[in-house]
């Protein structure tokens, strides 16, 4: 009897063996396959990111294709340069008689005209005493001086009607000579505006009443001059 006990015991024994290590090959089985699944997990989620990377760049690249794109060149146009007019003027030296400006308005009827007087001296450098000298050691002087000078042209300038209506305005350059005898002579128009414009102009410097001539070296002697005139409508 000992001995059936001995011998059940060891067969249970062996049953128990048997029954761990068919158990352990299951774990084993199963652990590898768990182990397999979080590889290609692992290496199917690594590989998609990598191929979306790509496949971004790939598309970057691929819409780019030098033949398809044109490439065209535009060619900024430059301005012309524009022709200047060259307008003949005195020759200025240094010295130069500034005369102060002065506004004039006209009011004819419900319409007002702004007219602004800018004496100037122009310089022109002349052999003798039948020419015309530019700026001499004693220049012209008009009476009561440059203050009386711009009033005069003031109350001598009407602004013509025609102008108004048209709507003309400008500036008119007037060249005239203040001679040895101190008279107002040679008006003329040096560059102009209108006729009509120009002509009030003309009209309003020759009614100027004479001058104290100029002197060069003590001797009286002719002395041109250039008064702009701005004739400006309101």
């Amino acid at each position: 009897m000992e001995t059936n006990l001995k011998r059940r015991h060891m067969e249970t024994k062996k049953s128990r063996k048997a029954d761990l290590r068919n158990k352990s090959f299951l774990f084993l089985q199963i652990g590898m396959v768990a182990a397999l699944t979080i590889v290609l997990a692992a290496f199917q989620w690594s590989t998609h990111d990598k191929m979306n990377l790509i496949s971004l760049g790939t598309i970057i690249e691929a819409d780019y294709d030098p033949e398809l794109i044109p490439i065209t060149r535009t060619e900024i146009e430059r301005p012309k340069p524009q022709p200047q007019t060259v307008v003949q003027t005195f020759e200025l030296v240094e010295d130069v008689v500034e005369v102060p400006d002065v506004e004039i308005q006209s009011t004819e009827g419900s319409e007002q005209a702004a007219v602004t007087i800018i004496p100037m001296v122009d310089e022109k450098p002349v052999a003798d005493d039948t020419e015309e000298f530019i700026i001499v050691e004693e220049m012209p002087v008009f009476p009561g001086g440059d203050k009386a000078l711009m009033e005069t042209i003031y109350k001598n300038i009407v602004y013509p009607e025609l102008a108004k209506e048209h709507g003309i305005d400008g500036k008119v350059y007037v060249g005239f000579i203040v001679t040895r005898t101190g008279k107002v002579d040679k008006v003329k128009i040096v560059r102009g505006v209108d006729p009509v414009l120009d002509k009030e102009a003309m009209r309003a410097i020759s009614m100027l009443p004479d001058w104290i001539p100029g002197k060069q070296r003590g001797k009286a002697v002719n002395v041109a001059f250039t008064v702009p005139i701005s004739f400006k409508l309101n």
